[in-house]
């Protein structure tokens, strides 16, 4: 069963609005992102983040990004397309993980504009199993309703 968190390829959204509101830096943040997309190790980066003048507020996001909700340099995505085409035909079910959608339907971190059309051209004929992360105590209600808005719409439903 592929989890599509696999594919991310931006930081995840809910950390990155936590970190802000700690009074983190964006500039704080867009170093460590650079740093994540380098491959360099979250020791590494904790220097790197902390030498430039980051507060201690940018733990979390920083243990987030090397930890639970790891992300890709976006030019790795053709890869990981290419290994969820390799695997769909074994599967029976993906995970469609979502923390975080906008008004316009987009999941900020998992770029499902690419993943769906990967399903369509494919002969997947299985189920899609949708969680939402609350990681901001949102509730799912209005993030559910637009995930299914967003499936419906690239997928032709």
């Amino acid at each position: 069963m592929p989890d599509f968190g696999f594919l991310a390829v931006h930081p995840n959204r809910p950390q990155w609005i936590k970190a802000l509101k700690a009074g983190v830096k964006e500039e704080h943040l867009l170093l460590a992102q650079r740093l994540r997309e380098k491959g360099v190790s979250q020791e590494t980066a904790v220097k790197e983040v902390m030498a430039a003048g980051a507060s201690a507020a940018i733990m979390p996001a920083l243990a987030g990004m090397w930890g639970y909700v790891q992300f890709h340099d976006e030019s790795a995505l053709s890869g990981l397309l290419q290994e969820l085409k390799d695997i769909l035909p074994y599967s029976v079910e993906c995970h469609c993980k979502y923390h975080y959608l906008d008004k316009d339907f987009q999941e900020a971190s998992i770029p499902y504009a690419r993943i769906f059309p990967v399903l369509k051209d494919s002969d997947f004929n299985g189920y899609l199993i949708c969680e939402y992360e609350d990681e901001l105590g949102c509730g799912g209600t209005e993030y559910t309703k637009r995930m299914f808005q967003m499936e419906k719409r690239l997928l032709d439903l």
